[in-house]
């Protein structure tokens, strides 16, 4: 059942998971210094940057499209999946309904994190190649992007917790998703990741304890 469960989430989160990555790979070929419209060209744009560096865009994309992702995988995997009753028969299937959740939990956060992820290693191991940039690079410049890619699956989680949890749409009900954009903002200014990690913890935490609790008490 669970990997029936994983597969059909999987399925199901197709589309929004290969616009997520078609996103992230027209930014890396920017990066790279690739026309995305002209890739059969041959042709190379600007490469004079640091890469990683926030001025050369990577990491103001990756939170616009990841965190899009991240939202949108969320809502389709919680209320897009009540709208349509497909809880009324998942939650009759030979499984709890604590371990139903974690599976969709499972699936929907490691889209998050391996589609940025995978960009993330791409674009490093391009510029870690000599001359590729007429700037030095080491792998330590991607550990603003390694803690956002730790980070939006809180945005994910929030976008689940707004479409499990009852309420009114123009109420209350989106309170969870508001809540994680922020604490994701917060722990994206933090100067140190010895302060990020454990804010992150604190939300990971509270949030699937929410999940949970809906999760468990809700009459659908």
């Amino acid at each position: 059942m669970i990997k029936a469960l994983a597969i059909k989430e999987l399925r199901e989160s197709l589309g929004v998971t290969v616009l997520a990555a078609l996103a992230m790979a027209w930014q890396v070929m920017n990066c790279m210094g690739r026309d995305p419209l002209q890739i059969f060209s041959g042709s190379l744009v600007n490469t004079n940057h640091l890469a990683f560096v926030r001025g050369d865009g990577f990491y103001d994309w990756a939170v616009i499209a990841i965190g899009a992702f991240a939202i949108l995988l969320g809502l389709k995997q919680s209320a897009w999946e009540l709208q349509h009753g497909t809880y009324y028969y998942l939650l009759h299937r030979p499984m709890s309904r604590r371990l139903m959740f974690a599976v969709k939990l499972a699936v929907g956060a490691s889209l998050v994190v391996a589609v940025l992820s995978a960009a993330i290693l791409i674009y490093g191991a391009w510029a870690a190649v000599p001359g590729h940039l007429s700037a030095p690079f080491e792998w330590s410049m991607t550990l603003d992007s390694w803690i956002l890619a730790a980070a939006l699956p809180l945005v994910y989680l929030g976008a689940f917790l707004s479409g499990v949890r009852p309420g009114r749409w123009f109420g209350t009900r989106l309170a969870p998703l508001a809540g994680a954009m922020f604490l994701v903002l917060f722990v994206c200014i933090l100067p140190f990741w010895w302060l990020q990690l454990p804010v992150l913890l604190l939300g990971y935490v509270s949030w699937l304890a929410a999940i949970d609790y809906y999760s468990q008490t809700r009459d659908y």
